[in-house]
């Protein structure tokens, strides 16, 4: 679910575009991506949760959740780079963990 290779976004699952560079958009294959990539510009833009669940955790009322781009193997993301950007009641540093919810408590 958090997969994000920074050297080729087309494989990433999580994708973030803050993390988005010259050395890294020359890596691309895919056309799509080159399109897309058009402005080299990192953005503050891109996978910002997830949550896993399956039959067991759904038996016991359970699932597994994160509130934050994906920083597993990339440096977490920080609002440092985007000031023009509105974040009220969200953290400069968005470095969560994943945590299992009781979906009762929801």
């Amino acid at each position: 679910m958090t997969n994000n290779d920074e050297k080729d976004f087309s494989i990433s699952i999580a994708p973030r575009y803050d993390l988005l560079s010259e050395s890294n958009f020359f890596h691309k294959t895919s056309t799509f991506i080159l399109i897309f990539y058009i402005i080299l510009d990192p953005r503050a833009f891109g996978a910002i949760d997830g949550k896993v669940i399956n039959g067991d955790l759904l038996k016991n009322g359970k699932t597994w959740i994160y509130s934050s781009p994906v920083h597993f193997d990339v440096p977490p993301f920080s609002f440092e780079k985007f000031k023009d950007i509105p974040h009220r009641g969200i953290p400069e540093l968005m470095n969560f963990e994943w945590c299992l919810q009781d979906i009762k408590e929801i």
